[in-house]
């Protein structure tokens, strides 16, 4: 008789199981890009998150003028804005994730 909940029983390694599941998978790449894109991004960019051009105002989204999304009011890059805004945002995820987890351990 084979005992499955017994001493003996082998167990698959988590990573496998993680990777079983193609939703898992498709889930952690996206996350990956997107961590990134806001570490990676902001340099790679021709403009700043800061830099203005008043005569570019509110322009709609152009690949030609180089703003994938557009610009504000100011003429101001949305593209750098939010990776710069994402980098922010993973910061302060990070802090709160390690403070909670060395209170949850203490």
């Amino acid at each position: 008789m084979n005992n499955t909940f017994g001493p003996h029983r082998r167990r698959d390694h988590p990573w496998r199981r993680f990777c079983r599941n193609k939703l898992n998978v498709i889930s952690l790449v996206f996350v990956l890009a997107v961590v990134l894109a806001t570490i990676v991004g902001p340099s790679l960019l021709p403009f700043r998150y800061d830099e203005t051009d008043i005569e570019l105002g509110l322009s709609p989204p152009s690949w030609r003028a180089g703003h994938p999304l557009g610009t504000d009011i100011l003429g101001r890059d949305l593209l750098a804005r939010l990776l710069y805004g994402g980098r922010l945002s993973l910061l302060v995820a990070l802090v709160a994730t390690t403070i909670s987890l060395g209170i949850g351990v203490c």
